[in-house]
């Protein structure tokens, strides 16, 4: 049986590149970003992804890994956050 690290990493290496790949500031912001400057990025992550091919795996990985940072599968931290109070039920 295989993690969903093990799943993700499986996945991705069958489409080559996605867009948090060719564009990893957007998506993970830096302590010294402005705050205008981390919902500009947030937008242009959250917009990218849904070009990619696996932003549904992207987001299981990134609930069941509990994943503290950056955007996933199209949400961000208090996004998943939120989602995962009800997707748990």
């Amino acid at each position: 049986m295989s993690t969903p690290y093990e799943d993700f990493t499986e996945v991705l290496s069958t489409v080559g590149e996605t867009p948090c790949v060719t564009n990893p500031d957007a998506f993970f912001g830096e302590d010294s970003e402005t705050e205008g400057m981390r919902v500009e990025n947030r937008r242009i992550a959250k917009k990218l992804c849904e070009t990619c091919p696996v932003i549904n795996q992207c987001l299981n990985y990134a609930m069941t890994a509990n994943e503290p940072f950056g955007i996933w599968g199209g949400l961000t931290v208090n996004q998943r956050r939120r989602l995962r109070r009800t997707w748990r039920k």
